[in-house]
C-alpha cells in the first residue's frame, strides 16, 4: 500500500530511516550486518523493523493473527469481483477471477463469499475441475441463473485454461481475468488503518523497555506480542470450516 510505512529506529527510538516496500526491507538487512547475521526474511512477509526486532504484521503464521493490509486487498478484490460481474451478467458469462494468494487461500476464500462465486479454487482444498467447476456451474444453471464467478487463488493458477475449458464444454461464454498487483494499492480501510496504528504503537512500547525479537499480533481482538521463535513455529491453518459454509451456499 502506497499509505503503509515501515519505520525503522534504533534503540533509543531514533528513525533511522523509512521504509515503504518489501524490497527496500530486504535491502535494509542485507546492508545491516547486526540484522543480517541474526534474521530472515520469507518472500511475502510484511514486516516492521527496529534495530533488530522484527514485528510481523501478516498472517503468515495462523489464523489467530490478523494481518493489516489483509482487509484493504480483499476490499479492492471485492470491488474488482463486482464490477466483473456486471459485464458476466449482461453477457451470460462465466468469469474466472484470479485474486493474490500464492500459498494462502484467504483471499479467495472470502471474496468468494462475499460476491456469491459459483466456485472458489483454493491451494489449500484439493480440486477436480470437473467435481468442483463445472458440476457447479450445472447445478446453478438449474436454477435459472446465466451468469457464473469462478475465484481462483493464485497458487492455483491456470486461469485462462480454466476459462477456455469452461466454454468448450459447456458452450457458455467464458472470460479470465488475473486481478494482480491491483490488489496491492488504493487507501487502507479503517480496519487496516486502526490495527497497524495498533501494532506499531505497541512495538514503539517494546522498544522504549528495551525488548525485543517479539512479533506483534491480533489475538481475540487484543494485541499481543510473542517470542519470534515461537511465532515461527506456528502453522498457519486453513478456515476449513468457512470453506465448507462457501460450497454450501454458493450455487
Amino acid at each position: 500500500m502506497y499509505t503503509a510505512r515501515f519505520i525503522f529506529y534504533d534503540y533509543n527510538l531514533k528513525v533511522l530511516g523509512v521504509i515503504r516496500t518489501l524490497i527496500e526491507v530486504q535491502e535494509k538487512i542485507k546492508s545491516h550486518p547486526d540484522l543480517k547475521k541474526r534474521y530472515f526474511l520469507k518472500p511475502d512477509e510484511v514486516i516492521l523493523l527496529a534495530d533488530g526486532t522484527k514485528i510481523v504484521v501478516n498472517n503468515q503464521w495462523g489464523t489467530l493473527f490478523p494481518r493489516f493490509l489483509f482487509d484493504t486487498a480483499m476490499n479492492t478484490a471485492i470491488q474488482m469481483v463486482d464490477r466483473i460481474r456486471d459485464t458476466a451478467q449482461s453477457h451470460d458469462r462465466c468469469s474466472v477471477v484470479e485474486v493474490m494468494g500464492r500459498r494462502c487461500g484467504d483471499i479467495a476464500l472470502q471474496t468468494g463469499i462475499a460476491t456469491g462465486a459459483t466456485a472458489i479454487l483454493v491451494p489449500e482444498v484439493q480440486y477436480n475441475i470437473e467435481r468442483d467447476v463445472i458440476a457447479r456451474i450445472i447445478n446453478t444453471q438449474k436454477t435459472g441463473k446465466k451468469h457464473f464467478i469462478v475465484v481462483v487463488a493464485e497458487g492455483v493458477g491456470g486461469v485462462r485454461d480454466l476459462a477456455k475449458y469452461v466454454e468448450q464444454r459447456l458452450g457458455i461464454e467464458a472470460r479470465a481475468t488475473v486481478l494482480g498487483h491491483v490488489q496491492r494499492g488504493g487507501s487502507p480501510t479503517l480496519r487496516d488503518r486502526v490495527v497497524a496504528s495498533q501494532m506499531g504503537f505497541k512495538a514503539v512500547e517494546l522498544l522504549e523497555q528495551n525488548i525485543g525479537n517479539r512479533v506483534v499480533a491480533m489475538q481475540g481482538g487484543k494485541i499481543v506480542d510473542l517470542d519470534i521463535n515461537e511465532a515461527l513455529d506456528m502453522p498457519r491453518v486453513f478456515d476449513e470450516e468457512l470453506y465448507k459454509i462457501a460450497m454450501t451456499i454458493s450455487i
